[in-house]
């Protein structure tokens, strides 16, 4: 073989690498290569190949040029297909024509049938990939110069035992092994692109799922702990941004362990020793939560980094705690708790408690039903009881039966049966309770109740139950009696009651009713008068006592009784009225003993006479305090009158000055107007007299109703009704530890209202505003007193500090009509007690109350 054969071949060899090189980069590079027009565009490049092979032949013979198309036109056909490897056919061949010579004809023949032949192969034999490739080329490139040895035979007569002598062998030996090697080539480039191809589709998806996942996903460098990358749901739970993630962050930042202990897990991972581990995770915010890590190595741009998959389990955790305390209480429950199949009722689970109480082992309970502890039901029974439950037309039952223990006792029970899955088993779930203490209790209850009803209806007593929150009351029969209505027609309420007082009885009980319910007196009972069904009145004496209250201790549930006192009052009249016959009978007779004994003392000496005359001025005296007595009576009686009397004309004078004000204002000039203001100012200071002068008036008039009140809820209730929010806020109050007092609580209302009233009215103005209330015990006595820190007065006047209509200061510097301090000295004389004041001008007055202490008389 020559030197230039070789050299040829060598060259030619070059150019298929090249070829090689359009394979790899121009055909499988890009996925549009099924189009006609990439087709054809590669069909050019092959055929402008072809031709630069065959620019670089070997000459054996003038006009005989060989080179090795026909093993790139062959693999063409193989790996390109028929477009390409035509339009290539097609350029090598109009070339090969114009080169001429005697070879034309064997150089377009061969050209053709290498192109066909590789064309072919690959319609025929489409898996030559994926069988044996190095026999399939081998094949291919055998076959392929076979054919070309054939075409010598186009050759003149002369050449054709020269040529082929020269490339037999060549093409028998060398073509073939250069079709495998090019072959092997396209395969080996082919299957690098493919497994390129491969991991970029592989690298997206694996992206694509990890940036939609709904999961947490990290991706750590194990060497350096830094996290490289991070998915949306991670930026979301641990509250940091993305590219706070790829620059900043490393695990240590978000996993609680120290540096050494995460190392030492991260290798576990990286080992394939460990792939799951619960861990706590920081998040930006500092709370920590609960997470299970599945963790493996991978390896991604040639390096192996940890890929972690991040589960929230914080919630799960504390779920499975609860669910974990949940069954502790379960097993610790004292109620008996069963579960038993709904297929065959045998006994699948039962709690501690029913085994302390049933008497047998959980093991001999498994092999039984409840039919063996529930004596009183047989099968069918059983099922008919349950059917409802059953058939899902109720979600659970009740019902009570008897349980029969191990050792034969049996006890009453009550049974709460409803369906569950018990893990992937049907099965019902029953709660028992052992009501035995109950059914004793509620007999007991039961014979008390008939007891205490026969003793009610046979002492007449009338019963209310009242709702304190909605007025609702239920009442026996023997309170509608009472009253003259058949028990079915009366629907008592607070109102109805209310509704049903005498007019003099309403205030008083109101008042009482009210001031026990808000905790002031420790004690409602009361006497008032309420109108039966026919009209009349009728008198009562009602107790009650708080029983319920809600969970801020606000009462809301009341007891009581209504007993029939209107014989005993009728009976306490005539006992009044025979007393007062009594007595005048006796002051008769004591006048007629006066007489009889002034005459037998006539004949006594001067000395007899002198005490005569003494006893006579007694006489006197005590006829003139009678009269005194009574004309202070009458002059209350008069007031009262006057003063009520008075009302009327001045709230007309008081309402014909407005309307002039209102209707003729824009008629009267300034003067007018000022002089018509002045009236209305004066109608209603008078009109505050007349108030106060019917008050003071009333104290001596009305009965008193003593009752125990507590103090201190007392004056902090009169403070916070008579006092405006400005005041609150300005003014600092103090009462505590007052001791509780027997009293009219109407009364001393009105005495706590003054004096509270007259502290701040004096205090207003000064810089420092205190009210102090206290109290301390004294010679049997309980002692308040009233501290302000306000303008005070001079002690000289404190003679007149407890008149009528005294006053110590000008009406234009604190107003008042100075009859409340005399209203407060009447009404503590009253209740047997005494008031006095102490002061200092500039410095607040303190006023003193005493009480008679009535328990420690």
């Amino acid at each position: 073989m020559k030197s230039s054969i070789i050299l040829g071949l060598i060259q030619n060899i070059a150019i298929l690498l090249a070829f090689s090189m359009l394979y790899d980069y121009i055909w499988m590079k890009y996925k549009k290569r099924d189009s006609v027009i990439y087709k054809l565009g590669t069909g050019l490049i092959i055929g402008f190949i072809g031709i630069i092979l065959m620019l670089t032949p070997w000459i054996l013979a003038p006009g005989l040029v060989f080179d090795t198309r026909t093993i790139m036109l062959s693999v063409s056909g193989l790996f390109f297909g028929t477009i390409p490897t035509l339009i290539a056919m097609l350029i090598t061949g109009i070339y090969r024509v114009t080169l001429g010579g005697d070879g034309v004809f064997m150089g377009v023949a061969t050209i053709i049938s290498s192109g066909a032949i590789g064309i072919l192969w690959r319609k025929l034999r489409p898996d030559f990939r994926k069988e044996n490739s190095l026999y399939e080329f081998l094949k291919l490139g055998i076959s392929v110069h076979i054919v070309m040895l054939l075409c010598i035979f186009l050759l003149p007569g002369d050449k054709m035992w020269l040529i082929f002598k020269n490339i037999a062998l060549p093409a028998l030996t060398i073509y073939p092994i250069g079709t495998v090697l090019l072959g092997f080539l396209l395969i080996n480039r082919e299957e690098n692109w493919k497994n390129k191809i491969d991991l970029k589709e592989s690298e997206e998806r694996f992206r694509n799922l990890f940036m939609s996942s709904h999961a947490i996903m990290l991706i750590i460098d194990p060497g350096t702990n830094k996290i490289l990358d991070a998915n949306p749901a991670a930026t979301s739970f641990y509250g940091y941004t993305y590219q706070q993630f790829k620059n900043e962050l490393y695990i240590t930042d978000i996993n609680t362990l120290s540096s050494v202990e995460i190392q030492k897990e991260m290798n576990l991972a990286l080992e394939n020793k460990r792939g799951y581990f619960i861990f706590k995770h920081r998040k930006s915010d500092g709370s920590i939560r609960n997470v299970e890590v599945y963790s493996g190595s991978t390896t991604i741009e040639n390096k192996t980094v940890l890929f972690s998959i991040i589960h929230d389990i914080t919630d799960r955790l504390k779920s499975e705690e609860k669910s974990a305390n949940l069954n502790k209480i379960i097993q610790e429950s004292l109620n008996e708790i069963y579960i038993f199949s709904r297929k065959n009722f045998k006994f699948i689970d039962v709690n501690e408690g029913a085994i302390k109480n049933i008497g047998y082992s959980l093991d001999e309970l498994k092999e039984m039903t409840p039919l063996n502890i529930k004596p009183l039901y047989t099968l069918n029974q059983f099922k008919d009881l349950i059917e409802s439950v059953e058939k899902d037309l109720k979600p659970k039952i009740y019902f009570e039966t008897i349980h029969r223990r191990k050792n034969n006792t049996e006890y009453p029970v009550e049974v709460y049966l409803q369906k569950v899955d018990y893990g992937e088993t049907p099965a019902y779930l029953t709660i028992i309770m052992d009501v035995t203490e109950r059914k004793k209790a509620e007999k007991a209850l039961r014979d008390s109740e008939e007891r205490l009803r026969l003793t009610i209806s046979s002492s007449k007593q009338g019963i209310y139950d009242l709702n304190l929150l909605t007025g609702e009351t239920i009442i026996n029969d023997e309170y509608a009696i009472m009253l003259g209505y058949n028990p079915s027609e009366l629907h008592e309420t607070n109102q109805a009651w209310i509704e049903r007082l005498h007019p003099d009885d309403l205030e008083l009980t109101a008042q009482a009713f009210k001031d026990y319910v808000a905790g002031i007196i420790s004690d409602y009972k009361i006497e008032f008068r309420q109108k039966t069904k026919q009209g009349k009145w009728k008198w009562i004496l009602s107790t009650g006592k708080i029983v319920e209250r809600d969970i801020d201790g606000n009462p809301t549930r009341m007891l009581g009784t209504h007993t029939d006192i209107d014989e005993l009052k009728s009976v306490q009249f005539e006992l009044r009225q025979h007393h007062e016959n009594l007595e005048k009978i006796v002051q008769e007779r004591t006048t007629m003993l006066n007489e009889q004994t002034l005459k037998l003392k006539e004949s006594q000496d001067a000395l007899l006479f002198l005490l005569e005359d003494i006893n006579e001025s007694r006489d006197e005296i005590q006829k003139v305090n009678e009269k005194l007595k009574e004309a202070n009576k009458e002059l209350e009686a008069f007031t009262y009158t006057v003063s009520h009397d008075l009302k009327a004309p001045l709230r007309a004078i008081d309402g014909f000055s407005r309307f002039l004000i209102e209707d003729y204002g824009d008629k009267l000039d300034a003067e007018g107007l000022r002089l018509l203001n002045v009236i209305r100012d004066n109608t209603k200071k008078m009109d505050q007299l007349i108030m106060d002068l019917l008050q003071l008036s009333k104290i001596s008039r009305n009965d008193m109703h003593l009752n125990k009140i507590n103090m201190n809820q007392f004056v902090h209730q009169i403070y916070n009704e008579i006092s405006t929010p400005e005041t609150i806020q300005k003014f600092k109050f103090t009462a505590d530890n007052l001791p509780e007092v027997y009293g009219d609580i109407v009364l001393l209302k009105q005495v706590w209202i003054n004096l509270i009233s007259n502290a701040i009215k004096f205090t207003r103005n000064s810089d420092k505003c205190t009210i102090e209330v206290g109290a301390y015990f004294e010679n049997k006595s309980v002692v308040y007193y009233i501290k302000d820190s306000g303008v005070g007065f001079d002690t000289r006047y404190e003679s007149k500090l407890f008149g009528v209509f005294q006053r110590l200061h000008k009406d234009s510097e604190f107003e008042g009509t100075g009859v409340g301090l005399a209203i407060v000295k009447r009404i503590i004389n009253r209740h047997g007690g005494k008031v006095w004041a102490e002061s200092e001008l500039g410095a607040g007055s303190t006023f003193y109350l005493s009480f008679p202490d009535k328990d420690k008389e």
